[in-house]
């Protein structure tokens, strides 16, 4: 494995791939850390050996294949290089005792080896632990909904629904909740509201700063791939490595696991869209893409946390409660700084989509089109894609980003008081 930058840069990676014996997995399967470490390594090497070449190997040797699926069934994961793997199981800390911060952290395996791919992977990782600090507060603000719900008497779970009136009709005549207008604006009599939704509101309030503040540190690494990975050495000695088999023109009817099936597969390659951060924080805040390419980016995640974002969706209804309590009792205090604190979790997640997007532009989109002007049309092994095989990354990023900002709420003007 440490040597694999070297085969690959001395054009003998396949060679040295096809000479490894075939080992039994199985007492690896009591450890899930070991099954990590193993689904890193042998992805790695079906990866050197479909791409470590002049052009594709559309078979994964009987070495690698029979193992590789093995541990992936076993972690309920495909059989391919993943987020979950490249990324989240790819680091260790150079201080023991220290953070989770790109400062500390080395790589344990690259392909082409050198600083810009480390970089690229790393400060995902420090990415990922500035967002893991999101995680249980999200959590927390759910359950603060439901305890709500309960109190008054409210079936818990599902989504709050919003009054007919706190709608107001856009240019398009559709009824949109981003622009709310209060009983009291109406000249309706306005109950004030109950304590419990005053307590439910102030906490939920502290919950989604901490959740900002976890945000705004996702940015923060975000920002920073620049210093680190340079958009030409990523695109022409990293990216390639990443991809795989599925929408991939060079590859267009998969590759054949050897030992495995008789039939090729077809699986996506390693993508941003794999890590279950986004999906956490879309879910906390009410955002809805219904992207199908998004869907299937969930069965490469680690088995919890797709659990963990499948159970977030169905039961999470903050956004629910914002806009139930700024309809109703949007002159309250705790409701002004509920609404504030979410619209600001909303503008940072906006921000995040923003700025990869700017990242995709820069990395792959810019250039793809000078690799074109240079060399031609000629197809690159990717197919001048995403790593994760998606053709049209701006149709899918833009309205990703879009359905972000829809979420912001304006604060009603005025509504009932404690």
């Amino acid at each position: 494995a440490a040597d694999l930058p070297h085969l690959l840069r001395a054009g003998v990676a396949r060679r040295a791939v096809l000479a490894l014996p075939l080992v039994d997995p199985s007492p690896l399967f009591s450890s899930e850390p070991l099954l990590r470490r193993a689904l890193l390594l042998l992805s790695a090497f079906a990866h050197a050996h479909v791409w470590g070449g002049a052009s594709p190997a559309d078979v994964i040797p009987r070495a690698v294949a029979v193992p590789l699926c093995a541990v992936a069934a076993e972690l309920e994961v495909p059989p391919v290089l993943m987020h979950m793997s490249i990324v989240l199981s790819n680091w260790r800390r150079l201080d023991p005792a220290g953070p989770v911060s790109i400062e500390n952290l080395a790589a344990l395996q690259l392909f082409l080896g050198g600083l810009d791919e480390a970089w690229f992977y790393l400060i995902t990782v420090d990415l990922e632990a500035r967002g893991a600090r999101a995680v249980l507060p999200a959590a927390v603000a759910a359950e603060v909904v439901d305890e709500w719900k309960r109190r008054e008497g409210l079936p818990e779970g599902g989504r709050l629904p919003v009054p007919e009136a706190s709608f107001v009709e856009d240019q398009s005549g559709e009824k949109s909740d981003s622009d709310l207008i209060t009983a009291s604006e109406e000249g309706l009599a306005t109950p004030p509201p109950s304590v419990h939704l005053l307590a439910a509101a102030a906490r939920l309030a502290h919950l989604l700063d901490t959740v900002a503040a976890a945000q705004a540190g996702m940015v923060t690494s975000l920002e920073r791939m620049r210093d680190g990975c340079d958009p030409y050495i990523f695109y022409n000695r990293v990216r390639h490595y990443l991809s795989a088999w599925r929408s991939n023109p060079t590859l267009p009817e998969g590759v054949l696991y050897e030992g495995v099936s008789t039939q090729r597969q077809e699986y996506y390659g390693g993508s941003a869209a794999q890590s279950s951060l986004l999906p956490t924080l879309d879910a906390l805040l009410g955002v809805s893409h219904g992207s199908p390419f998004l869907d299937a980016m969930r069965g490469y995640m680690p088995r919890p946390h797709r659990e963990f974002v499948s159970h977030m969706e169905a039961h999470c209804d903050v956004r629910g409660f914002v806009l139930t309590a700024n309809a109703t009792a949007g002159g309250a205090s705790e409701v002004r700084a509920l609404v504030a604190s979410y619209n600001k979790c909303v503008e940072l997640l906006k921000r995040f989509r923003t700025a990869h997007m700017g990242l995709v532009a820069d990395y792959i989109i810019t250039q793809k089109q000078r690799g074109q002007r240079a060399r031609g049309e000629k197809v690159d092994s990717t197919g001048g894609r995403g790593t994760g095989g998606t053709a049209d990354l701006m149709g899918l990023l833009r309205p990703l980003r879009d359905h972000v900002r829809d979420c912001h709420v304006e604060k009603a003007t005025a509504g009932a008081t404690a």
